[in-house]
Formats: C-alpha cells, structure tokens, sequence
C-alpha cells in the first residue's frame, strides 16, 4: 500500500499566526491535524462532543508542541450547539 504524504514545504511552515478550527479533533485524522498543526505553532481551536476526551488526548500526544490548543464544546449534530460555539 502506498502511503499519501502532503509536500514538505507544508509541514514546516510557521503557522503561528494562524485559528484554526477543528472539528473531530479526538481520533483519526482530526487529531493528526491538530497534532500537526501545534507543531507548526497555530492556535487550534478543537470543536469537540466529549471536551474532557480532548483534553486527555492533548495532554498524552501534545505536550511539547508549540501552538496553542483552545476545547471548545460543540456538537455539530444540534443547531443549538453550533450557535453556541460561534458566539
């Protein structure tokens, strides 16, 4: 099987002064995004059900990244919770 990779240049580039929001930030690749977008420096907001999943997922894999990771909680299934998220 051969594996997909994006060029280079994008994973190296200085995201510092990039929000970004995720949504299915706590598994597949939600998750490798918001790692790969801290390495790079960004503020990523993690759009979120389970917040509490989050933040253990951020505290076993994210550690040393330089970004900055914001949970919110948002539930992208209840219009209710969309306009919360947005305000």
């Amino acid at each position: 099987m051969r594996r997909l990779q994006c060029d280079k240049a994008l994973t190296t580039r200085d995201l510092h002064e990039f929000i970004v929001v995720v949504t299915g930030a706590t598994s597949g690749i939600g998750k490798q995004t918001v790692l790969q977008l801290l390495r790079q420096g960004a503020t990523v907001v993690l759009a979120v059900r389970d917040t509490s999943k989050a933040h253990t997922m951020l505290a076993q894999h994210a550690r040393s990244a330089p970004g900055v990771a914001k949970v919110m909680q948002c539930d992208l299934s209840s219009l209710n919770s969309v306009r919360s998220f947005a305000r």
